[in-house]
């Protein structure tokens, strides 16, 4: 999930995989800006981590019809949530191996695994 604070819109952008646009809906910029700077000063203290779904307003907007099917990126806009779905695989292990801990391909490339890539939710 993606939360842009500042007046401008954004593009989300995956690399290696594509992605389904879900929805987009309203949350209130100005309370969740105030608790997440109380969570900033507080030296990022756990129980002070806002929690998103609390701020959010009215119902879900559902992606435009440009916005269908698989995509590689799409806007953001500002006092919205954007959300997305997307499909992360590893390759078989065939073409898999071990390199000083690191799954790659047989080419050497780096391929995204659980433990070194960001959950998109």
């Amino acid at each position: 999930m993606r939360v842009l604070l500042h007046t401008g819109g954004g593009k989300v952008h995956t690399h290696l995989v594509q992605f389904q646009v879900l929805n987009r809906q309203a949350f209130n910029v100005a309370g969740y800006t105030a608790a997440w700077n109380k969570y900033l000063v507080s030296g990022r203290a756990l129980g002070l981590k806002p929690n998103l779904s609390k701020f959010l307003i009215d119902g879900t907007i559902p992606p435009d019809l440009a916005e269908m099917g698989l995509r590689g990126t799409v806007k953001s806009y500002p006092g919205f949530v954007t959300r997305i779905r997307a499909t992360f695989t590893l390759p078989s292990t065939s073409t898999l191996s071990i390199i000083d801990g690191i799954p790659t391909t047989a080419s050497g490339s780096i391929t995204a695994t659980s433990s070194n890539m960001r959950k998109m939710t």
